[in-house]
C-alpha cells in the first residue's frame, strides 16, 4: 500500500472547492431568477373587502392588478405598479376576474388571471 499525503490532498481539494464556489458565483450573477407568478391569493373577510396577495418568484419586482367585472373586456379599475405584494380592494358583490402583473428590475413582466366571487 503506498504513502498518502493527507496534508496535499485536502490543500488540493480545498483548491478544487475554491474554484467550484467562484464558478458557481459567477454563474448566480449572470443569470436572474426566473421571474413568475407562483399564486394568487384572494381573502374576503368582511362584505366586499378583499384583499389580494401575489405570490411570485424572481428579483426586484413590482406588482400591478387590474380588476375586471364578469363578462367586461375593459378594466373597472386599474392598480399601477407598486413595491407591495398585497392590495386591499372594496368591491361590490359579484363575479370578477383578477389580471396580476408582475414585472422585475423594471423590464421583464408575466402576468395570471384568477377568478373570485365578493360577497
Amino acid at each position: 500500500m503506498t504513502n498518502v499525503d493527507y496534508k496535499k490532498a485536502y490543500e488540493y481539494l480545498e483548491s478544487q472547492l475554491e474554484d467550484i464556489m467562484v464558478e458557481t458565483a459567477i454563474l448566480l450573477d449572470h443569470n436572474p431568477a426566473t421571474l413568475r407568478i407562483d399564486e394568487i391569493i384572494a381573502d374576503q373577510t368582511e362584505e366586499g373587502q378583499v384583499t389580494i396577495t401575489v405570490s411570485s418568484s424572481g428579483e426586484h419586482m413590482k406588482y400591478a392588478l387590474y380588476i375586471y367585472k364578469k363578462g367586461q373586456s375593459i378594466p373597472e379599475e386599474k392598480l399601477m405598479y407598486q413595491q407591495q405584494n398585497v392590495f386591499h380592494l372594496s368591491l361590490e358583490p359579484g363575479k370578477y376576474r383578477i389580471k396580476a402583473f408582475v414585472q422585475q428590475n423594471n423590464a421583464q413582466k408575466v402576468a395570471e388571471t384568477k377568478e373570485i366571487k365578493v360577497f
